[in-house]
């Protein structure tokens, strides 16, 4: 019986990521991963490192960069995210294997919407979670090796391993996690380049409005449970040092609360107030998990990330649509600006299309979706719109 409910939970999981997965069109970052994954794929003598030009750690550009191999690559950058959800959610019932703690991460918000976007996220909270595993069963190696592939994910594990290792001291797991990470020392000042713009010393009034930002994007995101985490160290570090700031970076605490928040209810005596909180704190979490499954576009997400995803220039409504209309006019060759979503995003879309980045040319057929106020001074004719992508083309004469 045991083994038919933990199969029947897997299942729910991955219907859960699935369902609708494209419903959500191509991000801003997801059009650069697809773009950067085809010239590692294409040739890694060349480009294995391409992921330096950007100011990314590699290992997300080369485990991605196969998804190239598959019919529809946005499909299986996706789902290549679902798979490490799952790998968290495994390792997650490892550490506990308590029924409400599964429930509450099946049905936690947060961890499903990016779960079911292709970026580092996923794989950074799979790594980072079985860091966490391994230290605390005092396997050196494993837990070292899981840690050093999390710094060559993203810079911010920085953020979680640091107040891991001093509460899990052990030398052996430091020195097997700079061993993993050190040999790609040589693309640091690239990183750090890179993040520089998003982080470093800041003024107390910006570490007061993260404190605020990231209050309210938990409880947004997770209710109750969410509020915890602002008092977790990566939390308090990230509100210390980020100048630019969005609620994906300090998702790996997800699991580590929902552990915390399981922990207290069960606490709870006598069992019907346990049971009233357990639903009180879930209820919440599967309406906005079903609002994201469903209909992702009118999801009560945080304002940040509706911006991101859903409304501004960084989403993707548009793209697929404008790329056909190209195709169909057998246009070739356009002029964007300098944003990964139109100038890798069309190409996701229609592949033979050649971009240019705009340079103040005055011919040619221009395609914008940030930077529509160039046109107002050059005297382009509109010649396609859909949602805020705008083709123009030059007029005779200008």
């Amino acid at each position: 019986m045991k083994k038919i409910f933990e199969i029947c939970l897997y299942l729910f999981f991955i219907l859960t990521r699935t369902i609708n997965i494209l419903d959500l069109p191509i991000f801003n970052d997801e059009a650069f991963f697809l773009f950067a994954g085809n010239k590692i794929l294409g040739d890694p003598g060349q480009n294995l490192f391409f992921n330096f030009s950007d100011g990314k750690e590699p290992l997300f550009f080369w485990v991605y960069s196969l998804v190239n191999i598959f019919p529809d690559p946005l499909l299986a950058l996706r789902l290549i995210s679902v798979f490490f959800g799952l790998l968290t959610f495994i390792y997650f019932r490892k550490i506990t294997p308590n029924f409400f703690a599964s429930v509450f991460f099946v049905f936690s918000p947060f961890l499903l919407f990016y779960q079911r976007l292709g970026m580092q996220e996923s794989l950074l909270v799979f790594l980072l979670t079985a860091a966490t595993y391994y230290a605390f069963k005092n396997k050196y190696l494993m837990g070292g090796l899981f840690a050093g592939l999390s710094l060559l994910t993203k810079t911010t594990a920085f953020a979680y391993l640091i107040p891991l290792f001093i509460f899990k001291f052990n030398p052996k797991t430091i020195i097997v996690t700079l061993g993993v990470y050190l040999p790609f020392f040589f693309g640091l000042q690239s990183v750090l380049g890179h993040n520089s713009a998003y982080a470093g010393a800041i003024p107390p009034s910006q570490m007061v409005t993260n404190f605020k930002m990231s209050l309210r994007w938990l409880w947004e995101y997770q209710g109750p449970i969410g509020l915890l985490g602002v008092f977790t160290p990566p939390v308090i570090i990230e509100n210390l040092i980020a100048k630019i700031f969005f609620p994906r970076y300090f998702l790996f605490v997800v699991p580590g609360l929902i552990i915390a928040a399981t922990y207290l209810i069960n606490r709870l005596r006598p069992k019907v107030i346990k049971s009233a909180i357990f639903l009180v704190l879930l209820v919440p979490n599967i309406i906005l998990s079903l609002q994201i499954i469903t209909n992702v576009k009118s999801a009560n997400l945080p304002y940040i990330e509706k911006w991101q995803y859903l409304e501004a220039w960084p989403a993707g409504y548009g793209i697929k649509e404008t790329a056909g209309y190209l195709r169909s006019q057998n246009l070739k060759m356009i002029i964007t600006e300098d944003i990964m979503i139109t100038r890798y995003g069309l190409n996701y879309y229609y592949p033979e299309l050649k971009v240019e980045p705009y340079k103040k040319q005055k011919e040619g057929v221009f395609v914008f979706k940030r930077s529509k106020e160039l046109v107002n001074d050059l005297g382009f004719e509109k010649i396609y719109n859909s949602y805020d992508v705008s083709v123009y083309r030059s007029r005779p004469g200008t």
